[in-house]
């Protein structure tokens, strides 16, 4: 059998879930998008470092073939280099050699050429600040002097500090002369500067064996030179306490750029997307909205107002339309369940008068279903009353006979007033006392207020008749009370008929067999009771209760519940 399901809890599922969906959807296209900005922008960032990285080394190796070109091939060089020049004759070589470096000579990087015979340098003062000009003039003499030293480095580039400025310096010697490459770092990023990926990034040249720029600002983020070098060696990337180091490094000019960037710098990237996505799914959500107002108006409507429609039939069963629907569809619906509606309660009338017919046929048997010689010892008792001439005796059995047989063969048999009932069993009390020698008490008990509730007719007969005809009794006299009260079952009201004698009690199997539930059949045993719990759920369904046993000083006891109206 299939389930049922809501249409409206269906509809708002799908709703919720298609949200739900949409909702993850836009969180990851919002994470992949952030993902795949981040790694543009890095990538890019990578190009243009890379790029950065290429012209730096051109530079320098231009400089570096400049520096070897002169003092290799040029012929003032070589001539100024010799110990046999007079002072005469090196003066115009002098002044070739300057104009030449000085058209050289870029804001970044300066020649400058000393005499191991003389303390004298040649240079420019491109790389002089405005201001100091005595400390860089004074660094200069310095780093010309050290290149006439036995000690001195030619032929590769290092790191120097001149008074602020770092640079890179090439030297290289021939004779007295020796020709010297200052290349200022700062002067050149100055010009050309470092890209970062973003405008809080910091940017760095270091060395193989210390951080040139922004050191500071570096140990402020726990970035030290060893960091940058790993970044170098591991692909040029990689992470250090919440910063993305970047760095690049020329072996052969001992120089590299790093760039640390913190990752609360892409956090406006990042919001900026994730921004976006909530306002889609803001405007996705509000579509949904509209959409789902819509579909329930138009889909679900008109299945409430038909819903409603026969709970109205239902409670009023008015099979009239006073309210007719302004939809079309529903109003043809309404139309069929209210021909559906009054065929279903013909065919309901039809089917109840069925059943209360065939109950009737049920309980005419059941009660009818007497014992034939119990009329014929009747008879018979009063053909011997009459021999006997006891025409009182006669008199009075008859009566009783009489009211059994009307109370028995009553139309109305469906339920009687107790108050009946009990005058029946006070005849029916009779006539076993007229029939039989035995000492016979009937001992009733009713409940105040008990005594007009219906019950069923004959719903005590079968117990008295048993106890007088299946005991003895206790020194030959059968006592047979009978007690009505009212009892709460689960909230409710029963007429409790508790019924008791003082006989030997019911045998086993006849308390096995009376003690389960009947069905309908037509049984030879046990009919009196039998016929009574048939008639009992008839009349009440599975709303009663009944209960037989034998009571520990001795005797049956049979109890059964009814409900009160």
């Amino acid at each position: 059998m299939q389930r049922s399901f809501s249409v409206r809890k269906y509809t708002s599922r799908v709703f919720l879930v298609t949200i739900l969906v949409f909702g993850i959807a836009s969180l990851i296209y919002s994470g992949l998008m952030s993902y795949y900005s981040v790694r543009s922008i890095l990538s890019d960032f990578s190009v243009s470092i890379q790029s950065y990285m290429a012209n730096l080394s051109s530079n320098l190796r231009a400089e570096s073939d400049f520096n070897q070109t002169i003092v290799a091939s040029d012929p003032n060089f070589a001539l100024l280099s010799t110990n046999g020049t007079s002072e005469a004759k090196r003066l115009p070589p002098l002044y070739n050699l300057r104009q030449i470096i000085y058209y050289h000579d870029s804001t970044y990087c300066v020649n400058m050429f000393s005499d191991s015979k003389k303390d004298e340098v040649y240079y420019f003062p491109t790389l002089f600040p405005t201001e100091d000009l005595q400390s860089y003039q004074a660094a200069y003499h310095r780093i010309g002097e050290r290149a006439c030293e036995d000690s001195a480095v030619f032929g590769q580039w290092f790191h120097e500090k001149v008074v602020n400025d770092d640079y890179l310096i090439l030297q290289n010697k021939k004779g007295r002369l020796n020709l010297c490459t200052l290349f200022s770092l700062q002067k050149y990023t100055s010009q050309y500067p470092i890209p970062s990926p973003t405008d809080g990034s910091i940017v760095s040249v270091y060395s193989s064996d210390k951080i040139i720029t922004s050191q500071a600002a570096l140990e402020s983020c726990n970035i030290s030179l060893s960091d940058l070098q790993n970044s170098d060696s591991n692909s040029h990337l990689s992470l250090r306490g919440g910063n993305l180091v970047i760095s690049y490094y020329i072996e052969e000019y001992q120089t590299g750029i790093g760039v640390v960037t913190p990752l609360s710098e892409f956090v406006p990237l990042v919001s900026e997307r994730f921004l976006m996505s909530a306002v889609f799914l803001t405007l996705t959500v509000f579509m949904f909205v509209a959409f789902y107002k819509i579909s329930n108006r138009m889909l679900l409507m008109p299945i409430v107002e038909i819903s409603d429609f026969s709970k109205e039939i239902e409670k009023t069963h008015d099979y009239s339309i006073s309210r007719p629907s302004r939809i079309k569809e529903v109003q043809k619906t309404q139309e069929a369940l209210v021909s559906l509606a009054k065929t279903v309660s013909e065919l309901e009338a039809v089917r109840r008068a069925e059943k209360e017919e065939k109950s009737h046929v049920l309980l005419q048997y059941y009660q009818l279903q007497t014992k034939s010689h119990f009329f014929i010892n009747c008879l018979k008792s009063l053909y011997g009353m009459l021999e006997n001439r006891q025409i009182d005796k006669m008199k009075l059995m008859i009566i009783a006979f009489s009211n059994h047989l009307r109370y028995l063969f009553r139309d109305n048999i469906s339920t009687v007033p107790l108050s009946l009932e009990l005058r029946e069993i006070e005849d029916y009390y009779q006539i076993l006392s007229l029939d039989s020698g035995k000492i016979f008490l009937l001992d009733v008990d009713v409940e105040d207020g008990l005594q007009e509730y219906p019950v069923p007719p004959l719903i005590i007969q079968s117990f008295l008749e048993n106890s007088f005809k299946y005991n003895g009794g206790k020194n030959d006299m059968v006592i047979f009370s009978v007690k009505v009260s009212t009892i709460v079952e689960d909230g409710a009201n029963y007429m409790c008929i508790r019924m008791q004698d003082n006989g030997q009690g019911y045998p086993q199997d006849v308390l096995d067999a009376i003690n389960q539930r009947v069905k309908y059949s037509f049984e030879e045993d046990h009919v009196g009771i039998n016929n009574l719990k048939y008639r009992l759920s008839i009349l009440y369904g599975d709303n009663y209760t009944f209960a037989f046993y034998n009571h520990p000083s001795g005797g049956a006891c049979s109890v059964i519940s009814i409900p009160l109206p």
